[in-house]
């Protein structure tokens, strides 16, 4: 015992790392609980069932995440309690996690990669960065066989190369494909401060969702290389799943909020404006034929009956029809 005691171990920047790592994963899956709740409740009911079940198998890989996350700590506190060798062994869970939590980053991936390419209709693009995602899911698959195969975080070293090329790639991946959707928003502008505003919006959340997990796989990756006898990357790294899905669940609950927004009274002034100004029939009367002047009146009953889906009556009749009369 009191060898034991004499024997100081650093449990701060390794059980203590994984345990905050933990319970901000846990945080986070309770915000992904009450944004899942809100999906299913609102704005879920009108997305097909292929896609509500696929959110949900989203939803079930995070919770695994948390409980391999949970027995990682278990393993190390409680199952060996007074045995510092066990903190160089890599028990099942964590090989576990690794593989989960790649699963689910690359599904996820693929929904923002399908908005991009339902927002530019560029199948290269899309299939350019469907090839990314699966270079960064099959690195994420090498690291968990190796860390299995290997059976100790104390060897990881021989297989640092692949845990470089995992955050690397994911920092990257992440990084362009945040880029993108901004720009592709950024080229949505209708010149209108209403709508601009939340095509703006839908800008600076890609680029901020992007830019945090991209953020967090980089920080995995300093910790890692600065400090690689600690798993205080393993607390960071515990994390970047939980973003993924809690931005996915964000965006989709966003949507009603987007829509009421542009169905708002102030958008429709704006579309009204817009048709005023682009409505502009100009004609040529001629004194001297009924027919031209016939002609100018059914043109300009097409316009109007063309906008009265969107517009009252008053403004219909405030359409200028621009006549240049010769007689």
């Amino acid at each position: 015992m009191a060898s034991l005691s004499s024997t100081k171990i650093a449990l701060d920047n390794t059980v203590g790392a994984v345990f905050i790592g933990m319970v901000v994963t846990a945080t986070l899956y309770g915000i992904t609980c009450v944004q899942l709740y809100m999906y299913y409740m609102h704005t879920g009911k009108r997305d097909r069932p292929a896609f509500r079940t696929f959110v949900a198998f989203l939803w079930v890989l995070d919770g695994a995440q948390l409980a391999f996350v949970a027995h990682l700590v278990y393993y190390f506190v409680v199952t060996n309690y007074f045995n510092p060798l066990a903190l160089a062994s890599a028990p099942w869970t964590g090989a576990a996690f690794s593989i989960s939590s790649t699963i689910s980053d690359v599904l996820v991936r693929c929904v923002f990669v399908y908005r991009v390419w339902k927002l530019s209709r560029s199948k290269p693009l899309a299939f350019g960065l469907i090839f990314g995602n699966l270079v960064v899911g099959s690195f994420g698959v090498a690291s968990a066989s190796r860390i299995q195969e290997i059976g100790s975080f104390q060897n990881l070293k021989q297989i640092s190369w692949i845990i470089y090329c995992v955050f690397a790639s994911i920092a990257c991946i992440d990084s362009v494909i945040a880029g993108i959707l901004g720009y592709l928003f950024w080229h949505l502008r209708t010149g209108f401060e209403h709508t601009d505003s939340q095509l703006e919006m839908l800008m600076s959340y890609s680029i901020h969702t992007g830019a945090l997990t991209s953020m967090i796989a980089i920080i995995v990756l300093i910790t890692y290389i600065s400090m690689p006898s600690n798993f205080i990357y393993m607390g960071v790294m515990a994390t970047l799943p939980k973003f993924y899905l809690n931005a996915l669940l964000a965006t989709l609950n966003a949507r009603d909020i987007l829509r009421a927004k542009l169905e708002s009274p102030s958008n429709l002034t704006a579309s009204v404006q817009l048709t005023k100004i682009n409505v502009t029939i100009s004609t040529d009367v001629y004194c001297n034929s009924e027919d031209h002047t016939t002609e100018m009146d059914k043109r300009v009953t097409f316009e109007m009956k063309d906008m009265e889906r969107n517009l009252s009556t008053s403004d219909v009749t405030s359409i200028r029809v621009n006549d240049s009369v010769q007689c």
